[in-house]
């Protein structure tokens, strides 16, 4: 992938973060579910730091996309970068 291709695709990720944290930030209640613990007992965290941290995750393998020249790499950074995308997917679907 060219420098072009990475910049257009790591700012489309980066937007559709960027909209998606919002919409949880409006959307959902103030404690979140994380996960389910074994005795069934579901683990709450906090809506900012619960959405933040997916966000996070995304900004930090897009920005990284941008930065790097390694073909290797890049790829690795647009993985991390989807699956970020994808727990923030996740975090708000299971709360709605």
């Amino acid at each position: 992938m060219d420098r072009k291709k990475n910049r257009i695709i790591a700012s489309a990720l980066i937007a559709a973060a960027i909209v998606l944290f919002v919409f949880g930030i409006l959307a959902l209640p103030e404690n979140i579910v994380m996960q389910v613990a074994s005795s069934g007992e579901p683990n709450r965290m906090g809506k900012i730091p619960g959405l933040l941290i997916p966000f996070a995750i995304t900004a930090v393998f897009s920005v990284l996309l941008i930065l790097d020249d390694m073909e290797d790499k890049m790829k690795k950074h647009l993985i991390g970068s989807l699956l970020g995308l994808v727990l923030l997917i996740l975090t708000i679907g299971i709360n709605l």
